[in-house]
Protein backbone atom coordinates (compact mmCIF):
# COMPACT_ATOMS: atom_id res chain seq x y z
CA UNK A 1 0.00 0.00 0.00
CA UNK A 2 2.81 2.31 0.87
CA UNK A 3 4.03 1.93 -2.87
CA UNK A 4 1.16 2.36 -4.29
CA UNK A 5 0.74 5.80 -2.03
CA UNK A 6 3.80 7.00 -2.80
CA UNK A 7 2.79 6.24 -6.50
CA UNK A 8 0.66 8.53 -6.67
CA UNK A 9 2.00 11.10 -5.29
CA UNK A 10 5.17 11.02 -8.03
CA UNK A 11 2.49 11.16 -10.84
CA UNK A 12 0.69 13.99 -9.19
CA UNK A 13 4.05 15.70 -9.00
CA UNK A 14 5.06 14.81 -12.69
CA UNK A 15 7.73 12.31 -11.65
CA UNK A 16 6.52 9.39 -13.93
CA UNK A 17 9.39 7.25 -13.46
CA UNK A 18 9.31 7.46 -9.72
CA UNK A 19 5.81 6.52 -10.22
CA UNK A 20 6.14 3.40 -12.62
CA UNK A 21 8.81 2.25 -10.48
CA UNK A 22 6.49 2.77 -7.40
CA UNK A 23 3.50 0.93 -9.29
CA UNK A 24 5.56 -1.77 -10.42
CA UNK A 25 6.64 -2.49 -7.36
CA UNK A 26 3.06 -2.23 -5.56
CA UNK A 27 1.86 -4.97 -8.43
CA UNK A 28 3.66 -7.59 -6.62
CA UNK A 29 0.60 -7.44 -3.93
CA UNK A 30 -2.91 -9.32 -5.29
CA UNK A 31 -4.75 -6.66 -3.72
CA UNK A 32 -3.38 -3.64 -5.62
CA UNK A 33 -2.55 -5.52 -9.10
CA UNK A 34 -5.79 -3.83 -10.63
CA UNK A 35 -5.43 -0.22 -9.49
CA UNK A 36 -1.70 -0.57 -10.40
CA UNK A 37 -2.59 -1.62 -14.12
CA UNK A 38 -4.73 1.08 -14.15
CA UNK A 39 -2.38 3.97 -12.90
CA UNK A 40 0.75 2.27 -15.09
CA UNK A 41 -1.30 2.63 -17.93
CA UNK A 42 -2.05 6.12 -17.24
CA UNK A 43 1.54 6.75 -16.36
CA UNK A 44 3.04 4.97 -19.70
CA UNK A 45 0.29 7.07 -21.54
CA UNK A 46 1.38 10.53 -20.38
CA UNK A 47 4.84 9.38 -21.40
CA UNK A 48 4.03 8.71 -25.30
CA UNK A 49 4.10 5.02 -25.11
CA UNK A 50 0.90 3.45 -25.74
CA UNK A 51 2.26 -0.33 -26.32
CA UNK A 52 3.24 -0.39 -22.87
CA UNK A 53 0.15 1.46 -21.60
CA UNK A 54 -1.94 -0.97 -23.82
CA UNK A 55 -0.05 -3.95 -22.26
CA UNK A 56 -0.91 -2.81 -18.82
CA UNK A 57 -4.18 -2.61 -19.51
CA UNK A 58 -4.54 -5.56 -20.83
CA UNK A 59 -3.13 -7.60 -17.73
CA UNK A 60 -5.16 -6.26 -15.83
CA UNK A 61 -8.65 -7.00 -17.58
CA UNK A 62 -7.08 -10.20 -17.21
CA UNK A 63 -6.66 -9.61 -13.34
CA UNK A 64 -10.28 -8.56 -13.50
CA UNK A 65 -11.71 -11.13 -15.66
CA UNK A 66 -14.35 -12.63 -13.16
CA UNK A 67 -15.49 -9.56 -12.04
CA UNK A 68 -17.57 -8.26 -15.25
CA UNK A 69 -19.37 -5.63 -13.74
CA UNK A 70 -16.68 -4.16 -11.45
CA UNK A 71 -15.90 -0.79 -11.13
CA UNK A 72 -11.89 -1.49 -11.73
CA UNK A 73 -12.89 -3.49 -14.67
CA UNK A 74 -15.08 -0.97 -16.18
CA UNK A 75 -12.20 1.60 -15.40
CA UNK A 76 -10.11 -0.84 -17.82
CA UNK A 77 -11.92 -1.18 -20.29
CA UNK A 78 -12.67 2.90 -20.82
CA UNK A 79 -8.76 3.77 -20.38
CA UNK A 80 -8.15 1.07 -22.79
CA UNK A 81 -11.27 2.48 -24.85
CA UNK A 82 -9.72 6.10 -25.00
CA UNK A 83 -6.41 4.79 -25.84
CA UNK A 84 -7.54 3.01 -28.73
CA UNK A 85 -9.33 6.42 -29.38
CA UNK A 86 -5.93 8.67 -29.19
CA UNK A 87 -4.22 5.88 -31.83
CA UNK A 88 -6.91 6.52 -34.42
CA UNK A 89 -8.13 2.93 -33.79
CA UNK A 90 -11.60 4.32 -33.60
CA UNK A 91 -13.26 0.82 -33.99
CA UNK A 92 -11.77 -1.20 -31.27
CA UNK A 93 -12.61 2.14 -29.36
CA UNK A 94 -15.67 2.03 -30.00
CA UNK A 95 -15.89 -1.69 -29.02
CA UNK A 96 -14.72 -0.58 -25.44
CA UNK A 97 -16.88 2.25 -25.14
CA UNK A 98 -20.26 -0.02 -26.01
CA UNK A 99 -18.78 -2.39 -23.56
CA UNK A 100 -18.71 0.18 -20.97
CA UNK A 101 -22.19 1.56 -21.72
CA UNK A 102 -23.97 -1.88 -21.95
CA UNK A 103 -23.49 -2.15 -18.30
CA UNK A 104 -23.23 1.33 -16.70
CA UNK A 105 -24.68 4.15 -19.35
CA UNK A 106 -23.73 6.56 -17.09
CA UNK A 107 -20.02 5.79 -16.27
CA UNK A 108 -17.84 8.45 -16.91
CA UNK A 109 -19.76 10.55 -19.75
CA UNK A 110 -19.25 7.24 -22.03
CA UNK A 111 -22.94 8.36 -23.84
CA UNK A 112 -21.41 11.29 -24.85
CA UNK A 113 -17.71 9.43 -26.12
CA UNK A 114 -20.28 6.81 -28.05
CA UNK A 115 -22.18 9.82 -29.88
CA UNK A 116 -18.98 11.40 -30.70
CA UNK A 117 -17.75 8.05 -32.17
CA UNK A 118 -20.61 7.77 -34.44
CA UNK A 119 -20.38 11.09 -35.60
CA UNK A 120 -16.57 10.41 -36.39
CA UNK A 121 -17.48 7.10 -38.29
CA UNK A 122 -20.39 8.91 -40.21
CA UNK A 123 -18.34 11.45 -41.68
CA UNK A 124 -19.19 14.28 -43.38
CA UNK A 125 -22.92 14.43 -44.13
CA UNK A 126 -23.15 14.28 -48.09
CA UNK A 127 -25.31 17.08 -49.38
CA UNK A 128 -28.49 16.20 -51.43
CA UNK A 129 -28.51 15.63 -54.88
CA UNK A 130 -31.40 17.35 -56.82
CA UNK A 131 -33.58 14.69 -58.31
Amino acid sequence: QTHYQLGIAFKEMGMLDEAIGEFQQASRDPDSFGACCSMLGLCFREKGMPQIAEKWYRRGLKHAAGDLDGEQRLGLVYDLADLHLEQGEVQKAKEGFTEVYATNARYREVARRLTEIDRQLAGPEKAERPG
